[in-house]
């Protein structure tokens, strides 16, 4: 995920609610607990948080993507951010003015 905005706090509070988006509500395949299980003390209380995903289908990566895609929408057009990447899985959507450029580095052809 990446999320261009004026200022990092604001790059990093986006991409957190947009990732939160990137979802699939009641899926078979996505694992969730309380957090409070999983860490007594957790700030999230009872806030289910994921725990495993299973295999999904490319229709339940694409329909995931396009959650989070409609959320960095809404957020360019309130002029919160302006621009966003999301990856899932192979696959990727973006949105907003910024171009984004992924040089084939030999480096980083394996990442």
């Amino acid at each position: 995920m990446t999320v261009v905005a004026r200022t990092a706090a604001d790059a990093d509070a986006a991409a957190t609610l947009i990732a939160n988006a990137v979802d699939l509500p009641g899926h078979p395949a996505v694992h969730r607990l309380p957090a409070r299980a999983l860490k007594a003390d957790s700030d999230l209380g009872d806030r289910l948080v994921t725990v495993a995903v299973d295999a999904l289908t490319r229709n339940d990566v694409e329909t995931a993507l396009d959650r989070g895609l409609a959320t960095a929408q809404a957020m360019i057009a309130r002029g919160l951010i302006g621009g966003a990447h999301l990856t899932l899985n192979t696959c990727h959507r973006a949105t907003g003015a910024v171009a984004f450029n992924s040089p084939r580095l030999p480096e980083f052809t394996h990442a």
